[in-house]
């Protein structure tokens, strides 16, 4: 009996146009990127911290996507106490434009964060974050 339970699942499956355990990897994408917030910022000397941000139950990690660059950019993202002094800092990373990038993986919710950019003294940038 459980022969025919399995194959009736993967053709119910087949034909619904249901899939197994990646179904959820993208609605998970969708609500945390769905969730993303824009800000427009000017980069005086080529660096600029922004700040502060929370992450949510939205996502697990701090994502940026660039919206507008002109010069290659780099962001970090720094985890801070409720004072806003650091814990920690991601590695640096060249963000493509345009696409998401991973700052920080599997960070807490209600997490405090900061991004810090570094770019061409001038640079006016434009970004979406999920967190």
């Amino acid at each position: 009996m459980r022969k025919w339970a399995k194959i009736a699942l993967v053709a119910a499956m087949t034909l619904g146009g249901i899939s197994g355990p990646s179904a959820g990897v993208g609605s998970a994408a969708t609500s945390c990127y769905g969730g993303a917030r824009s800000a427009t910022i000017r980069l005086p000397y080529g660096y600029n911290a922004v700040g502060p941000y929370y992450t949510t139950s939205r996502c697990a990690d701090i994502n940026v996507r660039l919206t507008y660059v002109r010069y290659q950019t780099d962001a970090r993202s720094c985890l801070e106490r409720a004072n806003g002094a650091t814990i920690s800092c991601s590695r640096w990373k060249l963000l493509p434009y345009p696409g998401w990038t991973t700052l920080s993986t599997n960070v807490r919710d209600n997490t405090r964060f900061r991004l810090e950019f570094k770019t061409q003294p001038g640079e006016i940038i434009r970004y979406l974050v999920a967190s």
